[in-house]
C-alpha cells in the first residue's frame, strides 16, 4: 500500500454493521447520537461508523451496536479481525518531512512531547502551540513528534507559507487531501470542491463548504485511530486555516487527537492571539541553546570537537539551532575549518557579514543551471510542483531531472512524494530576494502565464498573477492572454479564491480594445464575484452598470440574477422589478429567456409579500418552460409554486408540486442547487404535516448536497429547517445545535432571523439571560425582511416582552409589530394562541375574539392546516376559560408530537379546573405540564407553573 492511502475497511464487518442498522429500522444518525445519551457520540461519529468508509475505533463501534442492539461480543471477534487486516498505524501517516534527526539540547520538551503522545495513545487529545524565532527549532521538535506518535497515530503535516495567504485552507487540504476515502471511489476531494464551477444562480461559498467537510474528515479520522496533525508555520496561515484550528481545537476533549501548531512570535495577529488565549496548555516556548548545547551541535556538524575560536563564532548565533547549522556548514564549504588531532578549528575568527551572507555562500558552488532552476522555483512558493517548474523553465521533466537531483542532494528540496519542498523558507527566501523587484514582477507574469498555457488549476496561475501585480503596480497594462484566461476560467476563481477573483477581474476589466462580449463575461464574473465575498452593494453596483451595456441575452439574465439575488440580501428586492420586466421586451430574447425571468419576477413578488401576483408569473413561467423544454425554469417554477403554497398552509398542494420538480431536476447537474432547495423545502411541508422523521431526512439529505457542492447559503437553509424541525418537536438541544449564528456570511434574512430566534426562544424559555442579545443580532436583518413572518423571532421578541413584565408590549409585539399575517400562514398560525393568551391577560377581548375567530376559521377550512386542529380548541378555551376545549387542545398537540404547546396548553387547564373548584383535576394537569417543561429545562415555565400551583396548593 502507498504511503497515505487508507486501508479498504474489513468487508464482513461492515456487512454485519449494515445488517443491523436495517434490522433496527434505519434510525437516523441523530437519534442514534439522542439515544446514547448527551456528550457520548456526535451525530458525525455515528455516520462515520455506520458509513463503512473506514474501520473506527471499537469504543464508538461498540457503542453503536449496543444501541442497535447487536451481539457487542460477536462483532468485538469481526473487529479485531478487520483491524488486522489494516495496516500498522505507522503506515497511516502522511508526513511531509524528512525523518528526523537527533535533537541536542531539547531533552526536556522531549519528554513533555512524548507524555502528550502517551496520553493520544490512550485516546486523550491535546492542543499545543510550539513558539519562537525562526530558525530555533520547533519545527525540528514537531518531526520528532510526529515521528513518535506515527507509531500510533496518524501523523498528518501541513504547512503554511506566506504565498498562499489568498488561498483559504490550502495549507489543510494538500495535508488532508491522500486521507480523503471519497478520492477513491471517484468522489470530489475537498480542493476539488474549491475549484467547482457554480451553476447559474448559485451562491456557493466554496471554502466555508470545505471548512465544515475537512473538520468532519478529521472526525472521521478519529474514529479509526488517534490522529496527530501538524500545522507549520500559523504565522503565514489564510484566516480560514486558523479558524480550522480553531475548531479543531474546541472538539480536541471528545477526540483522540495531538493538534500541534508551529508559530513564530512575529507577526502579531489577533486571530492567533485569541487562539492561544483559548488552549488549555501553555504554549510550549522555544529559548536559545545553552553554551553546552551549542558546542555539541556545532561538534556534531562539524564532525569533531570545536575549538574555541569556532565556538566563539557559534556562540554569536544566539543559541539558534538553524543559523549554527548554516554557519558550520557555509564555514566547511569555503574552506575555512581545518582538523588537528580530533578537533575542529577555524583558519580565521571571522564570522560572515550577515546570515544572507551565510546562506549566499551555501548558493554560490553550485553550477549555474541549478542555481537558475533554484530561483525559479523560488517563485513558485514553498512547495513546488515538478511538471509547473518544468513548464515555467520551458524545459521537459527529463531535462530538468539532473538538475533537480543536484539541489536535492545539496539540500535544498525535501523530496515531500508529488511535490519538492525547500528545505526551510529562509532558503527560499534567500534565492527569491537576489533579484532585483522589477525582475521578480516580470518573472512572476511569465510564470503565470506559462501555467496558464500549461493548463494549471486557476488559483496557481492567480498566486503568480498577484505578487506580479503587487511588485509592479495594478496599473500595470492586462497581457492580452489574460482576459481570455479569466473568461474560461472565472468560476473556478470565484470558488477557490473569491477575493482574489474580485482583484484580477477589476483589473482586467481595465484592459482596452475588448470585444463587448467579452466584456459582458467578466462584468457578469465580478458581480457575482463581490456578492460571494458578502459585497451585496458593491455586486449590485456592477450588476446594474452591466445591464446598461449588455445586449447579449445570456449576459443581461445572468446579471439580472445577481441584482436581484443582491437587491434580496439588501433587503431591496422590489428595485428590481423594473429591470426584470423590461428585460422581458429586450430585443432578441427567446422564450427560454421569458421563462427564466418571469422565474425571477415570481421570486421577486414572492419575497415582497404579494403571493397572487408571484403564483400568476409562476403559473405562466411554467407553461412557457414546459412548451420549449426548459427544464431549468420548469424545475424553479414549480419550485416557486410550492413555496407559494406552503406560505397559505397548503402543504399537501406543496409536497406534491415538489416532489414533480424533483422529478424534472433528477439527474441534472445544472439543477443541482434547485434540487437542494427541493429537499430542504420538501422537509418544512412535511414537518407541517407532522411527519417529522421524513422531515428531518429530507433535510439532512438537502444538507449533504449542499455541503458536497460547496453552496453555504442553501447548507445555511437546510441546517435553518432542522433547527425549526427539532425546535417544534420539542428537542431543544437538537435544534441549538444546527443554530450556527457564529457564520452568517451569505445567508439570507430569513434563516438568519429563524437561527437567532429559535436561539432566543429557547433561551428565554431556559431563563438564559444572554438571550435577549439574540434579539439584538437579530434586528439588522429583521430591517431585510419585506412582508414576510418569521414566527420564531416575532415570539421571542413577546417574551422577552413578557419576561420584562410588560405584557401589553408583550401583545403589541406579536400583532403590531410584524408585517405577513396574511402571507405566511403557517407561520402566523403558531403564534394565535399566545396572541389570545396576552390579549385575554391584558383585558383586550375585542383582540382576543378577532383572533379566535380566525383560528376557527383555519379549522374550517375546506383543507385545514393539520394544526389547526389543536390551535383552534387552544384559542377557543383560553378566551372563555374553559378546560374542556383545552385539554382537548392538549390531546391533539401530543398527537401532533408538539411539547411546547401542549404543556401551555395543560397549564392554562389546570387554572381553569382550579378556578372552578376542580382542585384535584387541576394538580393532575399541572403535574403532566410541569413534567413537559423539566423534559425541555424550560426554567422560566417552571418558575411560573410552581409559584400557581402554590397559591393553589393554599386554597
Amino acid at each position: 500500500m502507498a504511503r497515505g492511502e487508507t486501508a479498504q475497511p474489513g468487508g464482513p464487518l461492515f456487512e454485519e454493521v449494515r445488517a443491523l442498522y436495517r434490522s433496527a429500522g434505519e434510525p437516523s444518525t441523530r437519534a442514534i447520537a439522542r439515544g446514547l445519551g448527551t456528550g457520548v457520540l456526535s451525530h458525525t461519529t455515528v455516520h462515520a461508523v455506520l458509513s463503512g468508509n473506514r474501520v473506527p475505533r471499537w469504543d464508538p463501534l461498540k457503542q453503536v451496536v449496543g444501541y442497535l442492539g447487536g451481539d457487542v461480543e460477536r462483532f468485538h471477534r469481526l473487529w479485531l479481525e478487520a483491524r488486522r487486516a489494516e495496516d500498522p498505524p505507522s503506515t497511516r501517516g502522511v508526513l511531509v518531512a524528512e525523518r528526523p534527526a537527533p535533537l541536542v539540547g531539547r531533552a526536556i520538551e522531549l519528554d513533555t512531547a512524548r507524555r502528550w503522545v502517551t496520553d493520544l495513545n490512550l485516546g486523550r487529545g491535546r492542543v499545543v502551540l510550539i513558539e519562537g524565532e525562526p530558525g530555533i527549532g520547533k519545527s525540528a521538535l514537531a518531526r520528532a513528534i510526529a515521528s513518535e506518535a506515527s507509531a500510533v497515530s496518524y501523523a498528518i503535516w501541513a504547512t503554511c507559507e506566506e504565498l498562499n495567504q489568498a488561498f483559504s485552507l490550502l495549507p489543510l487540504l494538500d495535508a488532508l487531501r491522500l486521507q480523503t476515502p471519497r478520492a477513491a471511489a471517484g468522489q470530489p476531494s475537498r480542493a476539488e470542491l474549491l475549484r467547482a464551477n457554480p451553476t447559474v444562480g448559485g451562491q456557493p461559498d466554496a471554502v466555508s463548504a470545505a471548512l465544515n467537510q475537512l473538520l468532519t474528515q478529521v472526525e472521521e479520522l478519529c474514529t479509526v485511530a488517534p490522529v496527530t496533525l501538524v500545522v507549520d508555520d500559523l504565522q503565514w496561515a489564510d484566516p480560514s486555516t486558523v479558524t480550522a484550528v480553531s475548531l479543531l481545537s474546541r472538539s480536541v476533549p471528545r477526540l483522540p487527537l495531538l493538534l500541534v501548531g508551529i508559530v513564530r512570535p512575529v507577526p502579531l495577529r489577533d486571530d492567533l492571539s485569541a487562539l492561544r488565549r483559548m488552549l488549555q496548555t501553555p504554549p510550549l516556548v522555544l529559548r536559545g541553546l545553552g553554551k553546552a548545547d551549542v558546542a555539541e551541535l556545532v561538534g556534531a556538524r562539524a564532525g569533531d570537537v570545536p575549538g574555541e575560536a569556532l565556538l566563539r563564532i557559534a556562540a554569536g548565533a544566539g543559541g539558534n539551532p538553524f543559523y549554527i547549522t548554516e554557519l558550520v556548514e557555509a564555514l566547511s564549504r569555503s574552506g575555512a575549518l581545518i582538523r588537528d588531532q580530533g578537533r575542529v578549528e577555524v583558519v580565521e575568527e571571522r564570522v560572515p557579514a550577515s546570515l544572507a551572507a551565510a546562506l549566499a555562500n551555501r548558493i554560490e558552488y553550485l553550477p549555474q543551471p541549478v542555481l537558475e532552476v533554484l530561483r525559479i522555483a523560488a517563485l513558485l512558493g514553498l512547495r513546488i510542483s515538478i511538471p509547473e517548474l518544468a513548464a515555467v523553465s520551458e524545459r521537459q521533466v527529463t531535462d530538468l531531472l539532473p538538475d533537480l537531483e543536484e539541489a536535492i542532494r545539496a539540500g535544498f528540496f525535501l523530496d515531500t512524494g508529488p511535490e519538492l519542498t525547500f528545505r526551510h523558507p529562509l532558503l527560499r527566501a534567500s534565492l527569491y530576494e537576489s533579484r532585483p523587484v522589477p525582475i521578480r514582477a516580470a518573472l512572476h507574469r511569465d510564470a503565470a502565464r506559462a501555467l496558464a498555457d500549461s493548463g494549471a488549476a486557476a488559483g496557481r496561475v492567480a498566486r503568480q498573477l498577484l505578487p506580479a501585480l503587487d511588485l509592479g503596480g495594478w496599473d500595470t497594462p492586462v497581457d492580452s492572454w489574460i482576459v481570455p484566461w479569466l473568461v474560461g476560467v472565472g468560476n473556478q476563481l470565484i470558488a477557490n479564491a473569491p477575493d482574489t477573483a474580485v482583484q484580477l477581474l477589476r483589473w482586467a476589466l481595465t484592459a482596452r480594445s475588448q470585444e463587448p462580449g467579452t466584456r459582458d463575461e467578466l462584468t457578469c464574473r465580478l458581480a457575482h464575484a463581490l456578492f460571494v465575498v458578502g459585497d451585496s452593494a458593491g455586486a449590485a453596483k456592477v450588476a446594474s452598470a452591466g445591464l446598461a451595456t449588455a445586449t447579449r441575452p445570456d449576459a443581461i439574465v445572468d446579471l439580472q440574477w445577481t441584482l436581484t439575488q443582491s437587491r434580496a440580501a439588501e433587503g431591496n428586492p422590489e428595485e428590481t422589478l423594473p429591470v426584470l420586466t423590461r428585460g422581458l421586451t429586450l430585443p432578441g430574447v427567446t422564450q427560454v429567456h421569458r421563462a427564466r425571468l418571469l422565474v425571477l419576477i415570481a421570486r421577486v413578488h414572492r419575497a415582497c409579500g404579494r403571493p397572487e401576483a408571484a403564483e400568476q408569473c409562476a403559473n405562466e413561467a411554467l407553461a412557457t418552460a414546459t412548451e420549449v423544454g426548459d427544464r431549468w425554469a420548469s424545475g424553479w417554477a414549480l419550485f416557486t409554486m410550492a413555496v407559494l403554497c406552503g406560505m397559505r398552509g397548503d402543504s399537501r398542494d406543496a409536497l406534491s408540486l415538489i416532489d414533480r420538480a424533483l422529478i424534472v431536476v433528477d439527474a441534472d447537474s445544472g439543477l443541482a442547487e434547485l434540487e437542494m432547495l427541493l429537499h430542504v423545502n420538501r422537509s418544512l411541508a412535511l414537518g407541517t404535516l407532522n411527519r417529522y422523521d421524513e422531515a428531518i431526512t429530507a433535510a439532512e439529505r438537502g444538507r449533504r448536497m449542499a455541503d458536497r457542492a460547496g453552496n453555504v447559503l442553501r447548507c445555511g437553509q437546510a441546517q435553518s429547517a432542522l433547527a425549526e424541525l427539532h425546535f417544534h418537536a420539542g428537542q431543544w438541544d437538537d435544534a441549538l445545535a444546527e443554530v450556527d449564528v457564529e457564520s452568517i456570511r451569505g445567508a439570507d434574512p430569513i434563516s438568519v432571523c429563524l437561527r437567532y430566534g429559535i436561539a432566543a426562544v429557547v433561551g428565554l424559555h431556559r431563563g438564559d439571560r444572554t438571550a435577549g442579545e439574540r434579539l439584538e443580532d437579530a434586528a439588522p436583518h429583521a430591517e431585510r425582511l419585506t412582508g414576510r413572518l418569521v414566527g420564531p423571532l416575532v415570539l421571542a421578541r413577546s417574551v422577552e416582552r413578557e419576561q420584562a413584565g410588560l405584557p401589553a408590549e408583550a401583545l403589541s409585539a406579536l400583532v403590531d409589530g410584524p408585517s405577513g399575517w396574511e402571507v405566511d400562514v403557517i407561520e402566523a398560525a403558531e403564534l394565535l394562541p399566545d396572541v389570545v393568551r396576552l390579549a385575554v391577560t391584558v383585558g383586550d377581548h375585542g383582540t382576543a375574539q378577532l383572533f379566535v375567530a380566525r383560528a376557527e376559521a383555519g379549522a374550517s377550512a375546506a383543507r385545514p392546516q393539520e394544526g389547526y386542529a389543536a390551535i383552534a380548541p387552544h384559542c377557543r378555551g383560553l378566551l372563555h376559560s374553559d378546560p374542556e376545549p383545552l385539554l382537548e387542545a392538549a390531546d391533539q398537540y401530543s398527537l401532533l408530537g408538539r411539547p411546547l404547546p401542549r404543556a401551555q396548553a395543560l397549564e392554562a387547564a389546570g387554572i381553569a379546573l382550579a378556578e372552578r373548584g376542580a382542585i384535584a383535576h387541576a394538580r393532575s394537569c399541572f403535574a403532566e405540564s410541569i413534567l413537559v417543561y423539566r423534559d425541555l429545562r424550560a426554567n422560566w415555565d417552571l418558575d411560573r407553573i410552581e409559584a400557581t400551583v402554590a397559591i393553589y396548593d393554599r386554597l
